[in-house]
């Protein structure tokens, strides 16, 4: 599709922190649009990018659309 959909939210997790919601529509990573993303590359995103390093989101929730900023940190 043109979007990547929140389907899990872990409780204390920066995304939930972020204010990310399940059903949150994810339309850019870092300013590069979802429609020009795989799946993959969005995880490489996450997975190499380091503890405490913003990664920018743009959502749409409904009607409504934002930019959060997650502070990525090691859940493990």
């Amino acid at each position: 599709g043109d979007n990547f959909e929140v389907l899990d939210v872990v409780p204390d997790s920066p995304a939930e922190k972020s204010g990310i919601k399940l059903g949150d529509k994810i339309l850019a990573v870092n300013g590069k649009r979802s429609d020009l993303l795989n799946l993959p590359e969005v995880r490489l995103i996450l997975k190499s990018s380091e503890a405490k390093e913003p990664v920018k989101l743009t959502l749409k929730s409904g009607q409504n659309q934002r930019e959060v900023l997650v502070i990525l940190k090691d859940l493990v």
